[in-house]
């Protein structure tokens, strides 16, 4: 099977760090396009993929899109010569029920796998199971950032544009992992596959600079900056630099993902006179006991 262009979809997420990542990846080999769909419409949906006529297609899913997506895949099936990939959280989570209803899955993280499920798919000697290793954050491509490279569906319609163009927000990660093994939270799943899921992989901070440089230059509508990381923890070494870089040269607010205890004094204020606007911290229980015996959250 020839696999000539890629559709790469997910639900509820227009910055989607990972399915950037992907694309940057995949658009070095083959036509590949993102659809981010912003309202659950089978209709539009398929006139999607019907115009855009991919040989592999491919769903990012959070368990909250699966019932839709299982309502979805019998229209999907019926499309010729086109297969059909799913991953993300809920496929770490619920891979052998995901497999029903796909022709492969792919578990963790897929910058390593992507080209190798593409090219198993081509000489017809694909596997219904693909676990990615974790993945060199420092390797990371940047994003493409190009505005017809994707298809957008919102209030009832379909446009082919980016909508990040469009958005006033932008984000980010430094560092992928987490420290913590909260018992409601996907990332202690994906101990199941990685067992140093928690030592947090950064990127180098020049890369960082670069991306969001890029991110300033092509999209001139946003004005915030948001750091993604599960728990935002600097690396000490030439954490000053970089954030006096930041503010020289992106110099717009931003916001991070915090947990108590894990920010110092001195990073507070080194955060606050580089431009940082606000944080964003889950509070999941006002009860001590809850949040140990329930959540696995310690401070």
């Amino acid at each position: 099977m020839k696999v000539s262009k890629i559709l790469l979809c997910i639900f509820d997420n227009i910055e989607s760090t990972g399915i950037r990542i992907l694309h940057s990846i995949l658009s070095r080999k083959y036509e590949c396009k993102m659809l981010f769909i912003q309202e659950n419409n089978v209709d539009l949906i398929l006139q999607v993929i019907h115009e855009y006529k991919p040989d592999v297609v491919g769903f990012s899913l959070v368990s909250v899109n699966w019932n839709f997506y299982k309502s979805l895949y019998p229209y999907l099936r019926k499309i010729e010569n086109c297969k059909i990939v799913l991953g993300g959280w809920h496929v770490i989570l619920s891979y052998n029920e995901c497999k029903q209803y796909c022709d492969l899955v792919v578990r963790g993280e897929g910058e390593k796998v992507i080209e190798k499920i593409i090219l198993d798919i081509e000489n017809d000697f694909f596997k219904q199971e693909y676990i990615g290793p974790r993945a060199d954050v420092k390797e990371q491509l940047l994003p493409l950032l190009k505005i017809d490279d994707s298809y957008i569906i919102e209030n009832g319609k379909y446009e082919n544009r980016d909508p990040l163009f469009s958005n006033y927000r932008y984000g980010l990660m430094i560092g992928r992992g987490c420290l913590k093994n909260c018992s409601y939270c996907s990332n202690s799943y994906s101990k199941n596959l990685y067992s140093d899921w928690n030592k947090i992989r950064y990127r180098e901070y020049n890369k960082v600079i670069e991306e969001l440089i890029l991110a300033k230059f092509r999209l001139p509508m946003i004005n915030t900056i948001v750091f993604y990381d599960e728990i935002f923890m600097p690396p000490r070494e030439g954490r000053v630099e970089f954030f006096e870089t930041y503010k020289e040269k992106i110099g717009l607010p931003f916001y991070a993902l915090f947990y108590p205890g894990t920010c110092s004094n001195e990073l507070a204020g080194l955060l606050k006179k580089s431009g940082m606007d606000g944080v964003w911290m889950g509070v999941q229980s006002g009860s001590e006991r809850v949040r140990k015996e329930v959540y696995n959250r310690y401070g």
